[in-house]
């Protein structure tokens, strides 16, 4: 395989056509991974917090919270609603994403309104993926989170052996789930494109993405490593682009701000920010979109045997 040429060609596709973009941030789909470091939590080395603080700071939230029930559970459910609608959304936009991306590649003439009833028509299968991968994913994770639960519970109430017989079990779960998710995920993307691509239906698709990262285990692992190498440095690139383009909005800001005071450096923060805002989300979409495409054209080559070198030496008389 030509891994190089497909990451350029991806590259390509994606920054020609910039509708794969707005596609890109409805698909929701996970195409590699994203390293994140997150700030540990302080410990407060007295004990100042006493129980009675912690009572006082509960009784305080139930109250507040009691008081605000109508509220919360309209914003919950307007959230789940929401949440529905985008999920159900995606599926049709993977599907247009996938498609958009192979007629691309094979020089065709595709647009939105083409990306998008091809989308429609694969949708009750990539929605069976989808939903499929989302079930075992937070199924793992309320398994894990549990036993994490249970560890601080025991821990807490001084049962010792079964603190650290559950928070083995976690950490050993825990470490198994890092590869399994890598290659279910792969599976999940492969599947996809098998329903999209060649007609599959869902548990089919997924199959054929399973049986494919095993017989080209080899050039799935690497080119996923190279996907995500390509990845993080287009997220770097974008969030760079993203620092630049931030620089003079607060400069126009702070302007403002001595030109007519805080009004104005809010109007002006509102006005400009949302520029920026539609700018980071394009950005956003674009590194989607490119990630995406390299495993739509992956998808199309990995079974692609190489040609036998031709012998170009004179054969002797």
């Amino acid at each position: 395989m030509d891994y190089l040429g497909i990451l350029t060609r991806a590259l390509a596709i994606s920054w020609r056509h910039k509708y794969l973009w707005l596609l890109a941030l409805f698909a929701g789909e996970v195409t590699t991974i994203s390293l994140g470091f997150g700030s540990g939590s302080s410990r407060n080395s007295d004990n100042s917090y006493s129980k009675e603080s912690a009572q006082a700071a509960w009784t305080q939230l139930t109250t507040w919270v009691g008081a605000h029930a109508a509220l919360l559970w309209t914003v919950g459910i307007t959230l789940a609603l929401l949440g529905v609608v985008l999920f159900l959304i995606s599926a049709i936009a993977n599907g247009a994403l996938v498609k958009a991306g192979a007629e691309h590649d094979a020089e065709r003439p595709f647009g939105l309104s083409q990306a998008w009833s091809a989308g429609v028509q694969s949708f009750w299968a990539v929605l069976g993926i989808k939903f499929f991968g989302l079930i075992v994913g937070a199924s793992l994770l309320i398994v894990i989170v549990g036993l994490v639960l249970m560890t601080i519970v025991f821990a807490t109430g001084g049962v010792v052996a079964a603190a650290i017989a559950t928070g083995v079990l976690a950490g050993i779960l825990l470490l198994a789930a890092i590869p399994f998710f890598i290659i279910f995920g792969v599976a999940i993307v492969l599947g996809v494109r098998a329903v999209v691509l060649d007609g599959k239906g869902g548990s089919e698709g997924l199959r054929m993405g399973v049986k494919l990262i095993w017989r080209r285990r080899g050039r799935v692992a690497l080119f996923w490593l190279l996907v995500c190498f390509a990845g993080m440095i287009a997220s770097f690139v974008a969030g760079l682009a993203m620092v630049v383009a931030a620089a003079p909005v607060v400069a126009l800001m702070v302007a403002a701000y001595f030109a007519g005071g805080w009004l104005l450096a809010i109007l002006a923060g509102l006005t400009f920010g949302t520029a920026w805002l539609v700018v980071t989300i394009s950005l956003v979409g674009g590194v989607k979109a490119f990630t995406s495409t390299c495993w739509t054209l992956a998808y199309t080559r990995f079974d692609l045997q190489a040609e036998p070198a031709v012998n170009t030496q004179p054969q002797p008389a």
